[in-house]
This record gives structure tokens, C-alpha cells and sequence, in this order.
């Protein structure tokens, strides 16, 4: 796999630096972990906004990456939405050869439940364990779970 750096505009596969596996939107709205197959749920249009932030649109239906009711916290499900949802996104300090750290406001990484390569995989946020992992502030109460970036 190769790491390509995002630009505004395109569409792109994301996949999780550790599993291999792609952000994959399935029919009801859950976003999940699931092998690369190359088809429209796996494909996200990104748009950088003029703050910097970003938004992630699927190519099949054109829903919107979100934190499910819209506010960020430990374990909260990704779905795809309707309306835009505004995320962050940084080169990981750790895996900076494979990609990007992508991230909910404050700190709240986009994570595999226990970095399962299972198809199917829940994709949840979770709030990032360290300053050192990553370039997104950090908040108090980090947790010791193990993050996954998505690339």
C-alpha cells in the first residue's frame, strides 16, 4: 500500500495504518472496517475548508463521515451523515511514512475496535492516550487503549 498525501477535491480510499482494512459505509449508515474490494462505499471525497478543517463524503450516496449525534467522546460510533461534519487531520508523528492521524474536535482519533482486521470492524472515536502519538492537542483523562490511525 501506498501512502498518498491528500488533496482537496479527490477521492480516496481510507485505510487504517495497522489493518490494511478500508473505511467502508454500509447501507444502513455505519461506518466499518472492512478489506479493500475497490467498490463506491469504500471512496471518500475530501474537502479542506478555509480553517483548515476537513470533510469526508462517500462516493456512494454522498453522506458525510460523522461522529453519530454530532459530538465527539470515547467510543461514540461513525456513521455517514447527511449534513458535513468537520474533522481534523495531521501527518501521525509515528507513522508518518504511512499516513495520516485523522481526528474529531479536541482529540478523538478515528479507531478500529481493538485494531481488528475482521471484516465488519465497528469504527468508533476515541480520545487520543498521548502527546506523543500525534500532533492533535491532548486532553485531560487519556485513556490507555490502543489507538489506530487511518491513512
Amino acid at each position: 500500500m501506498s501512502f498518498v498525501s491528500p488533496s482537496s477535491g479527490n477521492t480516496f480510499v481510507i485505510r487504517n495504518a495497522k489493518s490494511g482494512t478500508a473505511l467502508d459505509l454500509k447501507g444502513d449508515g455505519h461506518v466499518i472496517g472492512y478489506s479493500h474490494h475497490g467498490g463506491e462505499n469504500q471512496q471518500w471525497e475530501v474537502e479542506q475548508h478555509s480553517d483548515g478543517k476537513w470533510t469526508f463524503r462517500n462516493k456512494r450516496g454522498g453522506k458525510y463521515l460523522a461522529v453519530q449525534g454530532g459530538e465527539a467522546g470515547d467510543n461514540k460510533v461513525v456513521i455517514g451523515q447527511d449534513q458535513p461534519y468537520e474533522w481534523y487531520m495531521n501527518v501521525d508523528q509515528h507513522i508518518a511514512s504511512k499516513g495520516f492521524r485523522i481526528y474529531a474536535h479536541p482529540c478523538f482519533n478515528l479507531d478500529l475496535d481493538n485494531g481488528s482486521n475482521e471484516n465488519g470492524t465497528r469504527v468508533a472515536v476515541w480520545g487520543q492516550w498521548t502527546q506523543e502519538q500525534g500532533t492533535a492537542p491532548t486532553r485531560a483523562g487519556n485513556s490507555s487503549r490502543s489507538k489506530k490511525s487511518i491513512t
